[in-house]
C-alpha cells in the first residue's frame, strides 16, 4: 500500500511538473516496470534490456522519424530534450539501465552466499582489455584531447567488456539461454519487419527522383539479421529439432527483406566472410553436406548476377548493391555509392598519413587525426575527424602498433577458444549457437572495416553478449552431463 500510494503521488509530481505530459507518466510507469522485473527476476531484466538494445535506435533513420530513435535511449542525459536540463550529464539511460542490472546482481552475490561467479572465458586477457582502453584514453586526455568525444569512441568498447562478463553470470541453465535466444529473435525481427513494412509501402523501391532514401533501417540491424540466418543455418545443418529453428523458417523472408532494405553494401561482404568463416569452422562431414548447398545456391545466385549486373529494375537491388560493393559504378543509390567510396578512400588516406607521424603508441582517444586531405563533410561533422568509417585503421591510429597488437590479440584469443569449444560441443543446439558466437566476431569486424560500427552502442552490447555466451554453453554442458552421470550412478545402485 505504501508503494503504491508512493508512485501515485510520483506520477501526480511528475505530472504537474510537465504540465500534464502523458509521455513523460508512460515513460515513468515504464521505468518502473523495468525495476520490478529486474528485481523480480534478474534474468528477465537482462532479457529486458537485451531486447530494448534492439528495439531502440541509437540514430534517426533519414525521412524515417520514429518513437524509437526520438526517445534518445543511446543518448546523453544532457541532450535529451523532453527531460529537465542537467548539463555535464555524459551518461545514456541505456548505461544507467546497465549499471542497475549490474548493482543488483552485485547486491545478489553478495546476499546470497552459494552463488558462485562464473569466470569468463580469457578472464585474464579480458582485464589486460579493459586495462589497455584505460591507458589509451589516459593517454589521449594527456595530449590534450577531448574528453566526451573520447568517451563517444571507448564507451562501446566497455559494453562489449561488461557483456562479456555479465552474461555468463546472469544465464546459467538451458532455459534461461532458449529465453534470451527468443528475445533477440523478436528484437531483430521487430527492426526487419520496420525496414520491410518500409520498403513494401514505397513499391518494394527506395523511393523516387528526387527522393531516393539511403536506407530503411539503421546500419547495425543487417548485422544483426546476419546473425540469425546464420544461427538457421546452423540449427538445420545440425539437426536441432528446435522451435527456434521452425520460427526462423517462417521469418526468413522477412530477415530478408529487411536486410535488404537496409541498403548496406558493407554487410553484403560481411555476409559473404561470415559464411566462408561458418564453412572453414565446420567438422568435415558437416563441411561437405554445406558445401553442396552452397554449390547450388551459387550457380543459381550467379545466373541472377549476370541477368541482373546492369539492370536497374527492382529485382536487381541486390545485384546493383554487391556490383557497386566490387566496381567504381553507381549501385542502387546512385551517385551517392561512387561518392561515398571516394570519401572513404580519402579518409583512409588521411589514416595512414597520422599513423606515419604515431606508429608506435598512436594517438589516444579523443585526438583527432590529421587531414592533409580536406574532407568535405567536416564542416558538418565535427566527429568526422575523430571517429573514421575504417575502425580497423582506427584503432591502429588511436592505440598505435603496440595497442592494435594486444586489442587484436585479444580477439584472435576469443575466437580460437571459441572454436575449441565449438568442437567439442556435442549437443546440435548449443552448437549451433556456439558456431553464431564465433562468426559473429568476423561480421562485426568485416562491416566495421568500412563502416563505423565499433562505437555504435547496439552492435558492441550484442557482440559482448554472444562472445559471454561460450562460457555459458561449456557451464550448461557440463552442468547436464554431470546431471546424467549422477542419474546413471543412481540407476545402477538401485539395480
Amino acid at each position: 500500500m505504501i508503494a503504491v500510494v508512493g508512485i501515485s503521488l510520483l506520477l501526480a509530481v511528475v505530472m504537474v511538473i510537465s504540465y500534464g505530459n502523458l509521455f513523460a507518466v508512460a515513460g515513468l510507469i515504464g521505468i518502473f516496470a523495468v525495476v520490478a522485473f529486474t528485481v523480480y527476476s534478474i534474468d528477465w531484466g537482462f532479457s529486458i534490456f537485451i531486447f530494448f538494445v534492439f528495439l531502440f535506435d541509437q540514430f534517426d533513420i533519414p525521412g524515417f522519424p520514429t518513437v524509437t530513435s526520438q526517445l534518445g535511449y543511446f543518448t546523453n542525459l544532457s541532450t535529451i530534450e523532453y527531460l529537465p536540463r542537467m548539463n555535464g550529464a555524459a551518461v545514456t539511460p541505456m548505461e544507467l539501465h546497465l549499471l542497475f542490472i549490474f548493482g543488483v546482481w552485485t547486491l545478489l552475490h553478495i546476499l546470497r552466499k552459494g552463488l558462485r561467479l562464473a569466470p569468463p572465458m580469457q578472464k585474464a586477457a579480458l582485464v589486460t582489455y579493459v586495462i589497455m582502453i584505460v591507458i589509451w584514453l589516459l593517454r589521449g586526455q594527456f595530449r590534450g584531447g577531448d574528453f566526451i568525444i573520447a568517451l563517444w569512441e571507448v564507451r562501446g568498447l566497455f559494453y562489449l567488456a561488461m557483456m562479456i562478463f555479465l552474461t555468463p553470470q546472469l544465464i546459467r541453465s538451458r532455459d534461461q539461454l532458449r529465453n534470451l535466444l527468443f528475445v533477440c529473435i523478436a528484437g531483430i525481427t521487430v527492426k526487419a519487419l520496420q525496414g520491410a513494412f518500409r520498403y513494401g509501402s514505397l513499391g518494394f523501391t527506395f523511393g523516387n527522383w528526387p527522393q531516393i532514401y539511403e536506407t530503411l533501417t539503421n546500419h547495425e540491424d543487417p548485422v544483426f539479421i546476419i546473425t540469425l540466418l546464420i544461427l538457421l543455418i546452423g540449427l538445420l545443418l545440425f539437426g536441432a529439432k528446435v522451435k527456434e529453428r521452425t520460427i526462423l523458417l517462417y521469418l526468413l523472408p522477412v530477415l530478408l527483406l529487411g536486410f535488404i532494405a537496409a541498403q548496406r553494401r558493407a554487410t553484403y561482404a560481411s555476409f559473404a566472410a561470415t559464411l566462408i568463416a561458418f564453412v572453414i569452422l565446420l567438422p568435415g562431414r558437416e563441411r561437405w553436406r554445406l558445401m553442396k548447398v552452397f554449390l547450388v545456391v551459387a550457380v543459381f545466385f550467379g545466373a541472377y548476377l549476370g541477368a541482373f549486373w546492369n539492370s536497374s529494375s527492382r529485382l536487381a537491388y541486390p545485384a546493383q548493391q554487391i556490383k557497386s560493393t566490387f566496381t567504381n559504378e553507381a549501385g542502387v543509390r546512385g551517385e551517392k555509392d561512387v561518392l561515398s567510396a571516394f570519401y572513404r578512400d580519402q579518409e583512409n588516406y588521411n589514416l595512414a598519413y597520422t599513423f606515419r607521424s604515431n606508429p608506435v603508441v598512436g594517438l589516444g582517444f579523443g585526438m583527432p587525426f590529421e587531414t592533409p586531405v580536406h574532407l568535405w563533410t567536416i564542416n558538418i561533422n565535427k566527429l568526422g575527424i575523430y571517429i573514421p568509417h575504417n575502425q580497423v585503421f582506427w584503432i591502429f591510429i588511436k592505440m598505435g602498433a603496440v595497442g592494435a597488437f594486444l586489442f587484436w590479440f585479444f580477439f584472435n584469443g576469443y575466437l580460437f577458444r571459441s572454436a575449441m569449444i565449438f568442437a567439442r560441443l556435442t549437443d546440435p543446439y548449443l552448437k549451433a549457437i556456439c558456431a553464431v558466437c564465433v562468426v559473429a566476431v568476423i561480421n562485426q569486424f568485416v562491416v566495421s572495416y568500412v563502416d563505423m560500427q565499433l562505437t555504435f552502442s547496439r552492435n558492441m552490447v550484442y557482440l559482448g553478449m554472444l562472445m559471454g555466451i561460450p562460457t555459458v554453453l561449456v557451464n550448461i554442458a557440463a552442468n547436464e552431463a554431470g546431471a546424467k552421470a549422477n542419474e546413471r550412478h543412481n540407476d545402477h545402485m538401485e539395480n
